[in-house]
């Protein structure tokens, strides 16, 4: 992947000298991981908050790699 591409670029981005927040790679885990807790019941163990944080970076990677083809 490129660095575009990668997740390590802003989500949102603002200023370079200025930005903290986010990469796309966080925004996409955390947008992962909102899905899944709100899906309650349908996930193996909600309480696994391991496994649940796991599975969020790994649905990221996985965008991230689908929109660099």
């Amino acid at each position: 992947m490129t660095a575009r591409n990668d997740g390590q670029l802003p989500a949102y981005p603002t200023s370079v000298e200025l930005y903290g927040g986010l990469t796309r790679r966080e925004a996409f885990a955390m947008a992962a991981m909102q899905g899944m807790l709100a899906a309650g019941g349908s996930w193996p163990d909600a309480r696994d908050c391991a496994e649940i944080a796991r599975r969020s970076v790994v649905q990221a990677d996985a965008l991230l790699a689908e929109l660099s083809k």
